[in-house]
């Protein structure tokens, strides 16, 4: 009997997991009961086997080297080098075109399958290598190697010895499946994860392929349905802003969800029922509880994956915290925000604890004054100090006479000292941004001035504007002129003229573009962006004008984050210049609507506030000082809002974005210098971590073990019950704010 380097799922030999490894086994059981599997083969342990053989002394030695003191990272990494470039033989090689060959044509899945996986009491789910859209035998062979070496890499030869398994009895199977399209996919428990009851299936669901869920990179949204009428007992549906989507040429790539798909289900009523009988009968046909992967497409559920549940009743990991400083404990410290922390995140908010602590001892503003921070399993939880109440008060009136001072000279304290600094503070920094195509050294220098810039605006200067909100309140005044109730005050303030207004009129100018010629409005009604740059409709007079209004637009305001005109300011939200589809996304909603009718609605609401304007100024001028009362009033409040306007571009939005953007574009660096998978990855590591793959003259680390180990942490600590509060003292009076 020949030994088989190459089986197909369709063989019932391929459901030997000695053979195929526990992943392809699993799989090929499934398909023989007929259950919706993916067609695929599997290149099996006896391919590795033979691969290996002429390397199995090396190999030996490299494990032995384990035993008298030599590290798993250095073992790995010599063992990954070894079997990454390993001689395939020849019949190996030409069983492996056979099977291709069957396939060819389609994108693939290439999965690792090992012979010592998912077994009681350990899990090596994400421990070994996966990759999606492989599209030619060059490619297969290339992620094929890469599974092979990941048996052997660092991470999993510290797995395997901490849970006691011997490195020599693992093999390694390669699984090669048609990769779904999927529209939504996720992961099924045939029990509750948590509790073990086998009444319930839990099932995670997101837009897109599921890596993005696996790897945790994406949200994800929770039904629960009871396990005898698959009915939905439970459903939490959350905002899903990432999704991986197979292109058409077979590649797989991140995408943002367009905003109103974000928070809708990723899964229907009809197809949660239809994941729910799948559920039982793989709980049947293998009579234990599973975790399954799969994925819908216009056919129904596939079936990728189905391991135990290695760990059921599982509880969430314990939130310890261990108090270096009994002074930290006895403070009271709130949770900001319900996430963790990125670990860069973590490291960048770090930092801009001494502009707040400055911008707190310098104007009392009740916004900094939890200046403490510590990140704790990657929570943020910030604190106050003890502090002289009377001394805080006393820098609040010392800063509210500063404002009232400038407000005297016809300013107010945001544009005579706040908006000029932060402008200093921009200028100076755009102008060291590197060229494009810099090394990583250079975008890192320039990275860590993006973040003491970021950390000074908006830590400091953008809390000291607390301090120009002074002067009469204009609904009151504005009440004493005319009679009115206070609130009618807000028709002198409607329609005025700010930041905000100026963008949303060059937004609905796109529109017009787009609403003028018929084909370009059916492509960006479609969401078709991609047509843009490709003829026919590329040399439309419309869509070149369109094209050219948006990258003007862009210079203006391409660091704005998020699809709407609020403060995106979450450290991986995208930028337009990063991402410029997402101004046209805005312009497509504009182009729906009746530009004639907000064009009129706007210069009503202009007519309107000059009627109430004029008609206010008439009743005040019988009484002097309190015509002079008014205006002042109207002076101050039409200030602040532009500055609120103003501020929200400059500060938060520009001054975040050009933040986001050097992040990218370390990323970028780091990629192209061979660091690191993709940009996103740069927020795993620290900054010092960044500095130690772009040091100049030195060989590019490899840091793509360390970003896969950190996104595991996260993965653990969003599992965590992070206590709302931390330590033994009492909310302050001024508690901090929730971000």
């Amino acid at each position: 009997m020949t030994t088989p380097y190459v089986l197909s799922l369709d063989d019932p030999a391929a459901a030997d997991a000695a053979v195929t490894g526990g992943k392809a086994a699993a799989l090929a059981t499934m398909r023989a009961a007929g259950l919706p599997v993916p067609a695929g083969f599997v290149i099996t342990a006896h391919a590795f086997a033979a691969v290996s053989a002429a390397l199995a002394d090396q190999i030996a030695d490299e494990l032995a080297t384990l035993e008298h003191g030599a590290t798993a990272r250095e073992v790995g990494d010599r063992l990954v080098g070894l079997l990454a470039k390993a001689r395939v033989p020849a019949d190996v090689r030409a069983a492996v075109r056979g099977a291709y060959a069957t396939l060819a044509g389609t994108a693939l899945a290439v999965r690792s399958s090992a012979t010592v996986e998912d077994l009681a009491g350990a899990s090596f789910a994400g421990q070994y290598e996966s990759f999606l859209g492989v599209t030619s035998e060059r490619l297969l062979w290339r992620r094929t190697r890469d599974v092979w070496a990941s048996l052997h890499a660092p991470r999993v030869l510290s797995y395997r010895a901490a849970r006691g398994f011997a490195h020599d009895d693992a093999r390694m199977a390669v699984l090669v499946q048609t990769l779904v399209p999927a529209r939504a996919a996720g992961v099924l428990f045939t029990c509750d994860p948590i509790t073990g009851a086998r009444d319930r299936v839990v099932i995670n669901a997101t837009h897109g392929l599921a890596e993005a869920l696996v790897s945790g990179r994406s949200t994800a949204d929770v039904y629960v349905l009871d396990a005898l009428t698959y009915g939905v007992s439970e459903r939490t549906v959350v905002d899903k802003p990432l999704a991986l989507r197979l292109g058409a040429d077979g590649r797989v790539r991140r995408a943002r969800v367009p905003p109103w798909q974000r928070r809708a289900p990723a899964l229907d009523d009809h197809e949660l029922a239809a994941l729910g009988a799948l559920a039982a009968r793989v709980r049947t046909l293998f009579g234990d509880e599973r975790d399954v992967e799969f994925a819908l497409d216009g056919d129904g559920p596939r079936l990728v994956q189905a391991r135990p549940v290695t760990v059921v009743a599982a509880r969430p990991p314990p939130f310890t915290v261990h108090w270096d400083d009994a002074e930290d404990e006895q403070r009271f410290w709130a949770r900001m925000g319900d996430e963790p922390a990125y670990r860069l995140e973590a490291e960048i908010r770090e930092r801009a604890t001494g502009d707040m602590r400055r911008s707190f001892e310098r104007t009392g503003a009740p916004f900094t004054r939890a200046y403490l921070m510590r990140h704790i399993h990657g929570y943020r939880y910030q604190a106050s100090p003890a502090v002289d109440e009377r001394d805080v008060i006393a820098r609040q009136r010392r800063w509210r006479a500063r404002a009232e001072r400038h407000l005297d000279r016809g300013i107010t304290l945001y544009f005579a000292e706040i908006e000029p600094a932060t402008l200093a503070l921009l200028e100076r920094l755009e102008g060291s941004r590197p060229t494009a195509g810099a090394s990583a050294a250079n975008w890192l220098a320039y990275t860590r001035r993006a973040i003491s810039t970021w950390a000074r605006v908006l830590h400091d200067l953008h809390w000291r504007m607390a301090g120009g909100r002074t002067g009469d309140h204009l609904p009151s005044v504005y009440s004493e002129v005319t009679g009115a109730a206070p609130i009618e005050a807000a028709v002198l303030l409607q329609a005025a003229d700010n930041q905000t207004v100026r963008l949303v009129r060059r937004l609905r100018a796109l529109a017009r573009v787009v609403q003028s010629d018929r084909a370009l409005a059916r492509a960006i009604g479609r969401r078709e962006f991609d047509r843009l740059a490709r003829p026919p409709l590329r040399d439309r007079p419309a869509t070149r004008l369109l094209l050219r209004k948006r990258d003007g637009l862009l210079r203006d305001y391409g660091q704005r984050t998020g699809y709407g005109f609020g403060s995106a300011t979450r450290f991986l939200e995208p930028t337009w210049n990063m991402e410029p589809d997402r101004v046209l996304e805005v312009v497509a909603t504009y182009a729906q609507s009746d530009l004639d009718a907000l064009g009129r609605r706007e210069a009503l609401a202009k007519r309107e506030r000059a009627r109430a304007l004029r008609a206010a100024r008439a009743l005040a001028a019988r009484d002097p000082e309190l015509a002079a009362r008014f205006e002042r009033a109207l002076r101050s409040a039409t200030a602040t809002m532009r500055s609120m306007e103003n501020h929200n571009h400059l500060m938060e939005q520009r001054t975040g974005g050009l933040l986001r953007e050097a992040l990218h574009e370390l990323g970028r660096a780091l990629v192209a210098e061979g660091s690191v998978s993709q940009a996103e990855d740069v927020f795993h590591l620290s900054l010092d971590e960044c500095a130690s793959a772009a040091r100049r003259g030195a060989r590019a680390r490899d840091l793509r073990p360390l970003v896969r180990t950190r996104a595991a942490e996260r993965t653990e600590q969003l599992r965590m019950a992070a206590p709302e509060h931390l330590g033994s003292g009492q909310p302050p009076r001024a508690a901090p704010p929730r971000d």
